[in-house]
């Protein structure tokens, strides 16, 4: 990888918050940024995520639940419109929540394991292409 490699968001989506991780190009790594507030300034504070680090790709969780899917449709076409020219992928989100908690052990489930299931709907995108080999929350 060249350093001058863009970074990679990865969103969970959620009703009340909204869950961000990044790929570091450079180490190669995936970082927690921590959730946003679903609300009005959503888009406005996600346009300076994509900026602050720096982001070429943005990968979407997509829910297969059919009560839930529609609403994360609806905003990941609000994301490719504020990504203008960034490409916008979706990756499967199934039971990310649920890998999440079981890497979590015995932490408290709250906030941590939105990030987590943000952070390994990054990591299954990222492993798709073999960017990231034995990566490991």
């Amino acid at each position: 990888m060249k350093k001058s490699q863009k970074n990679i968001l990865g969103i969970d989506w959620g009703s009340k918050y909204v869950w961000t991780a990044y790929w570091n190009s450079a180490a190669n790594i995936v970082m927690p940024i921590w959730y946003l507030q679903n609300d009005p300034s959503l888009f406005f504070n996600l346009g300076d995520i994509i900026s602050r680090y720096n982001i070429g790709t943005i990968v979407v969780g997509l829910p297969k639940d059919k009560k839930v899917a529609p609403q994360v449709e609806e905003f990941i076409k609000w994301v490719k419109f504020i990504a203008g020219e960034i490409p916008v992928e979706v990756e499967d989100e199934e039971y990310s929540s649920v890998e999440a908690n079981a890497q979590k052990s015995h932490m408290n489930k709250d906030h941590l394991t939105d990030t987590l299931a943000a952070m390994i709907i990054l990591q299954r995108y990222l492993k798709r292409f073999d960017w990231l080999s034995n990566w490991n929350v």
